[in-house]
């Protein structure tokens, strides 16, 4: 019926006004983004804790804080929208569609393995997607059905983490290819570019760079730099290099020879007392059966990743 129908839809956008009131943390914040007015914004928290029967948020002086309901009811908000998301993308799940839709976490050798593909298995009339970030939003958009294809590095010991993560929304991780290094890279103008390598104790004293779309547990963690360090985040890959090459910072990466090989004015340079290797993995919807075109793409680039690394 029309009116359940309206209270239903009333639910669902209740349900992203409080995701963008906790992304935000600021209902003035969220009401901009929105493009409500904050009073709006507020009346609807107020009546959906009513129709609840408890509180979301905790008012303050210096702003909102979560209830400890809040923080449950936020956990669950996510997976709804996230499945009603998917809900409206079911047509492209299937692969009678003809176009490659890839999702990656930032990588040289994965730009051009995607362009290089395209050349040599050309399709005439198909539409391809391909979206380079970081990891949070890599797994977000496939999770969220977005893009079918998900290609992302971590470290190997956190893999085991988001294939159980990858589980609970009916994904699935595979591995591409495994056992590769992270390294520190330089410009040649950097005082440090003369050394052999660095260390890993030293990390937390250099001047370091980052892509901002990891979670900490998920690469300066790992590196056992601390929380509260000097790090500056960059959001693409652009300005990392750009942070690099012109400003003298360091950056933790992936070794890629593709991109080493372009960067003339840049070095990568081991890092001691680190034994953790990077893994590159493929996420996809369990139910997801890969058309012809991408499972062309993914053993394109498996078989670049493992000759580029020579595994």
């Amino acid at each position: 019926d029309l009116e359940a129908e309206e209270v239903k839809n009333m639910n669902i956008k209740h349900l992203s006004y409080v995701v963008e009131i906790c992304r935000c943390g600021s209902i003035n914040k969220a009401a901009q983004n929105l493009y409500i007015s904050q009073s709006s914004l507020s009346g609807s928290v107020k009546s959906l804790e009513e129709e609840l029967h408890y509180q979301l948020f905790r008012r303050k002086n210096s702003g909102i804080e979560l209830t400890e309901e809040g923080k449950l009811f936020l956990e669950s908000a996510k997976k709804i929208l996230a499945e009603a998301e998917k809900i409206y993308r079911v047509p492209e799940q299937f692969s009678s569609q003809r176009n490659l839709s890839v999702c990656c976490t930032y990588s040289t050798l994965l730009m051009q393995s995607f362009i290089l593909f395209k050349k040599s298995h050309p399709a005439p009339g198909v539409q391809d997607a391909f979206k380079e970030t970081g990891l949070i939003q890599t797994i977000r958009d496939a999770i969220a059905q977005r893009y079918r294809l998900c290609i992302f590095y971590c470290f190997q010991s956190r893999r085991e983490y988001h294939a159980r993560y990858a589980a609970r929304y009916n994904m699935v991780v595979e591995p591409l290819c495994e056992g590769i290094p992270a390294v520190a890279q330089l410009s040649r103008q950097n005082p440090l570019s003369s050394r052999r390598d660095i260390r890993l104790e030293d990390l937390p004293t250099r001047r370091l760079v980052t892509y901002e779309n990891f979670e900490y547990e998920d690469w300066l963690g790992m590196l056992g730099i601390p929380a509260s360090a000097n790090v500056l985040y960059i959001f693409d890959r652009g300005g990392l290099l750009d942070a690099v090459r012109k400003d003298n910072y360091m950056a933790v990466v992936m070794y890629d020879p593709q991109q080493q090989r372009e960067l003339s004015d840049c070095v990568t340079l081991p890092i001691t007392g680190f034994s953790d290797t990077l893994d590159v993995c493929l996420m996809r919807s369990k139910s997801y059966t890969l058309n012809a075109r991408e499972k062309k793409f993914v053993q394109f680039c498996k078989k670049r990743f493992q000759t580029a690394h020579e595994i």
